[in-house]
């Protein structure tokens, strides 16, 4: 090839050259991004107002679904359904998305990563694992946040156009429960347990199981007494055993256990490894739910800008030193307490189930005895200290078969109102399938 034809070529190649990244430039500055370029490039699946979902997110969404439902140890539906079932997955994910932003609804990262913080903890993930179980379902963990936020949001958004807009009424409640007579069912034991070794002197352990059950009988509270004689003995451990039917217990302890009042104690019971007590907290089956409770009093003080954690919890300290002294729980409550619903009263928050706690305050109840002021509790709320007024076991029933009613007709209510609401955002949008999702 001539010098003079090489050159020619070149200056058409550079001519060529030219014209490609002029086009692609202009496209940069039409479309803002590569991404935004490549996406213009991928299939469009469906048009939702005006966005897009693409093949690319169909396949990924698929992917994602067959992962999850295969870690649940599930039967992986055919492709084409489940691509189906996602396909309108993201139509209506995109028309809650468009409706939030409508609406002005947003999520702070702050709170998307207390959530992320939440889910790992409750999956027993640092944060690192957690990133590592995100990188296995093929997403970065910047694409987990997003995808986590925008789950926030809709969820904001649902609690606002759907839920805050379901009524009940206690006739409603009172016709279910009519129409659903209760199945009788198999009696649970909530018990909590404490073991009393031998370790080869059974006289001695013995001496230490009857120490305790006669404090508990004489009124002490079983986890204080436990508490203490943890401290002071080896040979003990304690548990909390939950909720158990009957064949989920030692044949040892059932016979004891069915006659025991809630609130009441076993008598020590030899085993070979030592003697057990056994509390019974609670009672449920057959039409019956008999559980503790506490009327409990509290302060509350809220941390702020003007007085820190430090300075809440020493005002506290001093609040409690001043009743110690012979001032009235529910006068100081009234004055200094920050919780407006219980002040007026005293700062009194009437009976209450240990369930219906907050745990640090659960955990403070029950280390406390009838009319002793507890030191200050920290809960998300605040800083407490807590007076319990008194205890008592109470058959509770019939209120929880009403709340049980009224969560069935709740989530019932919810199912329907929910499904009316994405027809009227589907009807009110224009959707254009530009690949089938049919079967």
């Amino acid at each position: 090839m001539s010098e003079i034809e090489h050159q020619s070529l070149c200056q058409l190649w550079k001519a060529q050259l030219g014209a490609v990244l002029v086009v692609f430039a202009m496209a940069l500055l039409t479309l803002g991004s590569i991404e935004e370029v490549q996406g213009e490039l991928d299939q469009i699946y469906v048009v939702i107002n005006d966005e897009v979902v693409t093949r690319t997110e169909v396949d990924r969404s698929v992917r994602d679904a067959i992962y999850q439902i295969r870690s649940r140890g599930e039967v992986v539906p055919k492709l084409e359904l489940l691509e189906s079932e996602v396909v309108e997955g993201l139509v209506e994910q995109r028309l809650q998305h468009q409706r939030a932003q409508e609406l002005g609804i947003n999520v702070p990262i702050d709170q998307v990563l207390v959530t992320i913080k939440g889910i790992a903890e409750k999956n027993g993930f640092s944060m690192i694992e957690l990133r590592q179980e995100v990188r296995k379902t093929g997403r970065s963990y910047d694409e987990y946040q997003e995808e986590l936020r925008q789950q926030l949001i809709v969820k904001k958004l649902v609690e606002q156009e759907v839920t805050q807009k379901i009524d009940i009424s206690e006739e409603e409640i009172s016709n279910y429960l009519d129409s659903h007579k209760p199945v009788a069912q198999d009696i649970s034991y909530n018990l909590s347990h404490v073991v009393i070794k031998s370790q080869g002197d059974r006289v001695s352990a013995q001496v230490v199981a009857d120490q305790i059950y006669e404090r508990i009988v004489a009124g002490a509270s079983f986890d204080i007494v436990i508490s203490e004689t943890l401290h002071q003995l080896s040979t003990i451990n304690s548990a909390d055993l939950g909720w158990r039917s009957s064949d989920q217990l030692p044949d040892l302890f059932i016979t004891s256990v069915k006659e025991l009042d809630v609130g009441t104690v076993t008598r020590p019971i030899e085993s070979q490894n030592g003697f057990h007590i056994l509390r019974l907290n609670g009672k449920r089956g057959n039409n019956m739910y008999v559980i503790d409770q506490v009327r409990l009093s509290h302060i509350l003080m809220i941390a702020n800008e003007f007085r820190g954690e430090e300075a809440t919890e020493e005002k506290l300290l001093s609040l409690r030193e001043r009743i110690k002294s012979g001032a009235q729980f529910n006068e100081i409550a009234r004055l200094y307490s920050e919780d407006l619903d219980s002040r007026a009263l005293g700062g009194d928050l009437g009976w209450i189930d240990l369930d219906g706690l907050p745990s640090e305050l659960a955990l403070a109840v029950k280390h406390s005895e009838v009319g002793q002021v507890s030191m200050p509790v920290k809960t998300s709320r605040g800083y407490h200290i807590i007076q319990i007024l008194n205890r008592r076991s109470e058959d509770i029933s019939a209120q929880m078969r009403r709340k049980e009613a009224e969560q069935e007709i709740r989530l019932s209510k919810f199912n329907n109102s929910y499904k009316l609401w994405l027809d009227e955002l589907r009807n009110a949008a224009w959707i254009d399938y530009k690949l089938s999702n049919k079967i």
